[in-house]
């Protein structure tokens, strides 16, 4: 197998030059009302889906600028929790909304990279579009305090040494993190024994109780130091501490991160998607917004329509070839 890699600074880049060769975040004849006819957009509520209960990282990304987007589009904003599967009842909400950029979303990449090439879902990968990355998750592995193992380098080489030995807590098959932890395995030939858990917060008490050895958490330490962040499965750094390594630093080819993307039916018109881009671009800047991201675990960052869908696409087909080596994909007979 070839080696399984999303640069999402590279593929921004190659974005942004297309954007340069002719294209403006507008649009071609777009007027102030955000439609070519001159129909006022948006003049009514929007509806804005988080496919996840309240007080994870999806609604507080949400909640966090949904004050300030309603002062900048000068409309309310009603932010609707429709948890369950792991975001795909929220994101099939969103997909069988009506396409006149009413109905938006906060759509976790695997909703939309995942899930369609893992089973059969309702809603294919081409029925959403991109508004912009709103906010990433990047995830470390984390041991505790007094474990035996001090640095990445000496938790690789237990590894190696001892095949399955170590033991993770994950939220189950086809997270970001179990498949995380797969292309490390995959790249190095590691083998490591993963215990399924309901989120973060089982993963790292099963962490704390010695249950399992390691935790796949997000890049923030909820234990005051109780906990060890040995090494981090971002593909970027971000705002990962500079003493936690990269294992792409550590020469693994392994970059994957948990992507909140603002995303709407793929019927929205053009110009209505230019007009709410430019509204979360203008409020992800603010001042408020970025200190309420400050202490989170949720890292705030916008990237544009026009590079989140190019990382969009080239994780999909990634994850195409990723799964089918796991044996994970639709119609995949193997155990």
């Amino acid at each position: 197998m070839k080696k399984i890699k999303i640069s999402y600074s590279s593929v921004a880049l190659c974005a942004l030059a297309l954007v340069a060769c002719g294209s403006d975040i507008g649009g071609q004849g777009l007027d102030q009302t955000g439609n070519g006819n001159g129909e006022e957009f948006p003049s009514a509520s929007i509806d804005f889906i988080v496919p996840f209960p309240p007080g994870g990282g999806g609604d507080f990304t949400v909640r966090s600028f949904q004050q300030e987007l309603q002062d900048e589009l000068d409309i309310s904003i009603a932010v609707e929790n429709l948890g369950g599967g792991g975001g795909e009842v929220g994101t099939t909400q969103l997909v069988n909304r009506e396409g006149d950029g009413y109905s938006v979303g906060l759509i976790s990449n695997s909703a939309v990279t995942i899930f369609p090439n893992m089973r059969e879902t309702a809603y294919d990968y081409e029925d959403l579009q991109p508004v912009a990355l709103a906010s990433t998750t990047r995830y470390v592995l984390q041991v505790q305090d007094d474990s035996e193992w001090n640095s990445a380098e000496e938790f690789l080489e237990y590894a190696e040494s001892n095949p399955g030995d170590i033991t993770y807590s994950t939220f189950g098959a086809g997270s970001i993190p179990h498949l995380a932890m797969e292309m490390l395995e995959l790249d190095t030939g590691l083998e490591f024994e993963a215990v399924t858990y309901e989120g973060t917060g089982p993963a790292l008490t099963a962490l704390m109780s010695g249950e399992v050895d390691a935790a796949i958490t997000p890049a923030v330490d909820p234990e005051e130091g109780r906990v060890r962040s040995l090494f981090s499965f971002s593909g970027e750094r971000g705002e990962t501490p500079e003493e936690i390594p990269l294992l792409q630093e550590l020469g693994i080819d392994v970059g994957l991160d948990n992507l909140n993307v603002v995303m709407a039916p793929s019927s929205v018109e053009d110009d209505r998607i230019a007009i709410l881009e430019e509204g979360l671009e203008s409020v992800l800047g603010q001042e408020s917004v970025i200190e309420a991201f400050a202490e989170s675990e949720v890292e705030l960052s916008f990237v544009a329509r026009d590079e989140i869908r190019a990382i969009l696409d080239e994780e999909y087909e990634m994850m195409a070839e990723l799964l089918d080596e796991l044996g994970l994909s639709e119609g995949d007979d193997s155990d």
